[in-house]
């Protein structure tokens, strides 16, 4: 049954970003969620999990190398809602990205407590961390990508 998991957290995030982000944003961020949120997290899986060894997926449904397929179709909603409520300030957007760091941590404890992971050389602190570094790059990508498009308007 732990099968279903992975399309069920994609269907949630999925849904979640649909009632969050009013569809011309979907649009408008389509090119970020695939780059931050597919790419983003594919790069990091294949560098980790197969390559690296650090943490592994126990029995995914639907994986290559032993990554989850779903999860890079998930992280394509989660950065569509994180580019949605992506505050303007300096300081706000310090603060959400580790807020958003701190989420990642939770999701991957529930993956560990659950049995859908397993972290032979990780722990969650290195998650919160790495979680606040892909979101930084997801800002970073934002700034490239959606400010430039809002200046070209």
């Amino acid at each position: 049954m732990r099968w279903l998991f992975w399309p069920a957290f994609a269907a949630i995030l999925w849904l979640a970003a649909y009632y969050m982000v009013p569809r011309e944003n979907i649009r408008r961020f389509w090119t970020l969620g695939l780059i931050g949120g597919a790419g983003l997290t594919l790069l990091i899986q294949v560098i980790a999990v197969p390559l690296l060894g650090l943490w592994r997926f126990i029995n995914p449904f639907f994986s290559i190398a032993g990554i989850p397929l779903f999860l890079p179709v998930a992280y394509i909603a989660e950065v569509l809602i994180f580019a949605q409520y992506l505050p303007p300030g300096t300081g706000e957007r310090a603060l959400y990205v580790v807020g958003f760091g701190g989420l990642n941590m939770a999701v991957e404890w529930f993956f560990l407590r659950y049995g859908l992971m397993a972290h032979p050389d990780w722990n969650l602190l290195y998650t919160f961390f790495l979680g606040i570094v892909a979101h930084l790059a997801v800002v970073y990508l934002y700034t490239l990508l959606v400010s430039r498009e809002a200046k070209t308007v």
